[in-house]
């Protein structure tokens, strides 16, 4: 049966089980105060063996366990919580402020002359200055691609005549390389 003997007091200095086991019967403190076991020798060994008990006894298990670190956790839902408040509380606030106060808009009667501007045809205050400021004028969007599109179809139809001349060119034999005078044989006979 192994026997607890109090360590509250004993220098750790010292090395090897034989002389720590002889500083900690010279103690004579009370044995309850410390956690240190003097087990029994089992047989063919010389001295007893000390253990060092986590917080609990003999018989409990440890009560220090490894668990994987909350950091990374912690840090993303501290960050997560700072930009909710910093972006949408505002943001909520401000959405809120243009529905109760300023409201959708509504039709009129517009004279005859008078020609409406891109961002007069939505009806949401937020996006009317969504397409007032930020996007652009669909009007001018469109034009933008048409312009795109006849610069393709000049390179597609050029590209097809080139394809074109490069054909006849081979099935005529009258290429641009018959325009390149060339040397007489004579020059290239050797004596």
């Amino acid at each position: 049966m192994p026997k607890f003997v109090s360590c509250c007091n004993f220098k750790m200095a010292a090395t090897g089980a034989g002389s720590r086991v002889m500083q900690l019967y010279r103690l004579g403190t009370p044995l309850h105060r410390c956690n240190v076991l003097l087990q029994q020798t089992p047989k063919g060994t010389i001295g007893s063996i000390i253990t060092r008990q986590m917080a609990g006894g003999p018989y409990n298990k440890p009560k220090f366990t490894i668990r994987p670190s909350k950091y990374s956790d912690r840090r993303f839902l501290d960050l997560f919580k700072h930009y909710v408040l910093l972006t949408a509380v505002p943001s909520a606030i401000v959405i809120t402020y243009i529905n109760i106060f300023i409201g959708e808009a509504e039709f009129a009667e517009t004279p005859e002359d008078y020609e409406p501007k891109h961002w007069e045809y939505h009806q949401h205050p937020i996006t009317r200055w969504i397409a007032k400021y930020i996007t652009g004028n669909p009007q001018k969007d469109y034009e933008k691609m048409m312009d795109f599109l006849d610069i393709e179809m000049e390179k597609k139809t050029l590209r097809e005549q080139e394809k074109q001349v490069r054909r006849l060119m081979r099935q005529r034999g009258d290429g641009h390389w018959y325009y390149y005078p060339t040397p007489e044989p004579k020059i290239y006979e050797t004596k």
